[in-house]
């Protein structure tokens, strides 16, 4: 991913070290992967789609736009319990639906 085609074009953004193949219907992800700042509660659950990558795009867009971890911690296991605490305060204010809307209907 390039700012332009030349030689000597900055790069934008890209890790693909840990990438898989994801197949729309097929089953989901199990292998845990990531670093504890950008990887979504589903993968440490074992089970995750696409919708992972959007919650780590959203963990680099909140440190690029605020300059600092949504969630921080002394080690990898104090951000994941951290992170954790905070989804817990967050059902606890808000209610979020378990599926998301049917557009369909």
């Amino acid at each position: 991913m390039f700012v332009d085609r030349s030689e000597t074009s900055a790069v934008k953004l890209t890790d693909f070290g840990l990438a898989a193949m994801f197949t729309e219907g097929g089953p989901p992800l199990t292998e845990v992967l990531g670093s504890a700042y950008y990887v979504a509660p589903e993968v440490l659950r074992e089970a995750y789609s696409k919708e992972a990558d959007v919650w780590s795009t959203g963990v680099v867009l909140f440190i690029a736009l605020g300059g600092y971890a949504p969630f921080d911690g002394a080690n990898e296991r104090e951000v994941c319990e951290r992170e954790q605490l905070a989804r817990e305060e967050a059902a606890q204010r808000f209610r979020f639906p378990r599926e998301p809307p049917n557009p369909k209907r």
